[in-house]
């Protein structure tokens, strides 16, 4: 089975704004002083780009079948 290629979060037009954020919180959550949480405005964002990348992923599956 092939390698799934995700896009960069820079590359990704709704949330390359907020790559220094994700940046942050990663450092963060690393650290142990944040927790990601299913809530706010960056959470749904991300959400909502993930579900787009894997209905085109799944088009183009059922495409070449």
């Amino acid at each position: 089975m092939e390698r799934i290629v995700r896009p960069k979060l820079e590359d990704i037009p709704n949330l390359s704004s907020y790559k220094e954020t994700f940046d942050d919180y990663n450092v963060e959550c690393d650290a142990g002083s944040r927790e990601w949480q299913s809530s706010g405005t960056i959470y749904n964002l991300l959400k909502s780009e993930v579900k787009k990348i894997v209905k085109a992923i799944v088009l183009f599956v059922m495409d070449i079948h």
